[in-house]
């Protein structure tokens, strides 16, 4: 599967107070997030007898961003 993910609005910041002193508001800024991402999955699944097994290896590619994973797995039915 490929596909492109766009985020609209990649500034993170939240606005929290105390419960001591809820007049007493603040903004917080968190990571930013990458504008335009895109992303690619291949997975493979094989099953017979009740038994499955299943791999799947992901990864997303964006500007100054990149990352990975990689699931396995087996299913059981009786």
């Amino acid at each position: 599967t490929l596909s492109w993910l766009h985020n609209y609005n990649p500034q993170r910041s939240a606005i929290a107070s105390f419960l001591t002193a809820p007049d007493f508001n603040f903004e917080t800024g968190g990571a930013e997030m990458v504008r335009d991402l895109f992303r690619g999955d291949l997975g493979l699944s094989l099953g017979g007898n009740g038994f499955e097994f299943m791999a799947r290896i992901g990864g997303a590619f964006g500007p100054g961003y990149s990352g990975g994973d990689a699931q396995i797995g087996v299913r059981a039915e009786w």
